[in-house]
């Protein structure tokens, strides 16, 4: 059952990706170039979404477990700024290279290859980074609710109610900007 669900939820993920335009280059670009918001309006929505369904959910009562990833140190700052560039230089996060590929656009296949032998590098690279102390001996929990003494719900329910404003704002400089023939 857990693999059909997954499959599920990925089939419906990349159905979105492909509804909110997510799929395609000029989208990507114009966001990482700050000129087209509306793939941080689709990235906010679904946060939003996500953290506010969490509350409910945990408020109604559902024993559901929020994990919070281990920080391992420098090769987090390492490890997002090699997927940054190389983002910029695909116009494809994991997913949308997975959606893009579905969606028969080949040279996606290229960023999937990329994404694989990326894994299989970190893996091997991971003893010798662990050597010249990169890499935490234990990781820790990182967690900015933690640290200033507030419970998950309220943090959460706080960090939904800013995304959706903030998602507001993306909103209106998207209006604005279609508005004054910015944006087409």
């Amino acid at each position: 059952m857990d693999i059909l669900s997954g499959l599920i939820i990925g089939f419906l993920f990349g159905f979105a990706l492909w509804k909110a335009g997510a799929l395609r280059y000029s989208v990507i670009m114009g966001a990482l170039l700050l000129k087209d918001f509306r793939l941080y309006g689709f990235m906010i929505t679904t946060l939003a979404t996500i953290v506010l369904g969490t509350v409910l959910l945990k408020i109604s009562g559902m024993d559901i477990e929020v994990g919070i990833k281990p920080y391992w140190g420098a090769t987090h700052f390492i490890g997002g700024g090699l997927f940054g560039i190389a983002m910029a230089l695909l116009g494809m996060c994991p997913g949308t290279c997975i959606g893009r590929l579905a969606c028969g656009k080949y040279e996606a296949g290229i960023g999937v290859l990329a994404i694989l032998l990326s894994a299989f590098a970190a893996e091997a690279l991971l003893p010798v980074i662990d050597r010249y102390g990169v890499r935490f001996n234990e990781p820790k929990e990182l967690a900015i609710y933690q640290y200033c003494g507030v419970g998950y719900l309220p943090a959460a329910a706080a960090f939904g109610i800013v995304l959706v404003l903030i998602m507001a704002g993306v909103f209106l400089i998207t209006r604005k900007k279609q508005q004054h023939g910015g944006l087409q």
